[in-house]
Parts: structure tokens; sequence; C-alpha cells
């Protein structure tokens, strides 16, 4: 009997995930080197390891990118990837905005990529909060934030 209580729970969280909404699903903030690489090795040890040398040794860093996994099921013609950032330099309530088109539909996840320079890396500071959102037609559709958004 209670297993037959857990069907309807299985069937709606198989279907939140199969369903056919767009989310961000993962937010990637990644220090790049002067060789644009953000890690030696092909190895997720490796890029955790780099990036932390990175973070310890600002001076080799020359960019930052922020890899963002979407999945746009349903959705019809281009989205807008929004990245809203918070840094340790920018005032309180204000936030660099970046944008980047990216394609929507397909069964499967894919990643979109925005990057920025050093200068303005510097000019934001170090990295407090960001949200990364989906923007079709000038409507935000699905966003994800970190937790000190």
């Amino acid at each position: 009997m209670r297993a037959i209580c857990w069907i309807p729970v299985l069937l709606l969280s198989i279907l939140s995930v199969f369903g056919g909404e767009a989310r961000v699903i993962k937010v990637l903030p990644q220090l790049l080197d002067k060789q644009g690489r953000n890690a030696i090795n092909p190895s997720l040890f490796d890029r955790d390891a780099y990036q932390m040398h990175l973070r310890l040794n600002t001076n080799e860093v020359s960019a930052v990118r922020f890899e963002v996994q979407y999945k746009a099921k349903g959705v019809e013609g281009p989205l807008l990837l929004r990245l809203e950032i918070r840094g340790s330099k920018t005032r309180l309530g204000q936030r660099e905005v970046f944008e980047t088109e990216v394609a929507a539909g397909g069964h499967f996840s894919k990643w979109g990529r925005i990057q920025f320079d050093r200068a303005t890396n510097d000019r934001i500071g170090t990295l407090v909060a960001w949200r990364a959102s989906l923007v079709k037609d000038g409507e935000v559709i699905t966003s994800l934030e970190s937790f000190l958004w």
C-alpha cells in the first residue's frame, strides 16, 4: 500500500526532469590564465586545484568566464543569456550585466558562456553574487541565482 502512495511522487519528479520547461541548471565561474586555460589537465580535481592556484596568484589571471548549463526544451527561436554580477567593488544595489545570444530547443542541455577581461574583473572586484537568466522576447523565463543574491 505504501508503494502505491509513492507512485505519483515518482511520476511528478520524472516529469519535472524531462518536462518541457526552460531552466538554468548550473553556473560555473572560472578564472582563466594568460593562455586562456581554466585547468592544465582535463581532470575535475586538477581544475579545482588550478582554480585555487589562480585565486591565490591573481597576477596570473587574464579573464573570468562563466559557463552556464541550461535546458530550453519547447522554446522556439534564440534566447538571451543574461548574467548579473555583484562584486566587492560594486555599490550596494548595483550590478554589472552581461548578455549573449544562445540557442534554444533540443532534448539535451546546452552550455552558454560569458567571458570578460581582467580590466572588467578589476572594476567588479571579488565576486560576491551572481544571477543567470534566460530571456525570451524581453521576458525572463527562468533564472538561477547564487546564495548571496
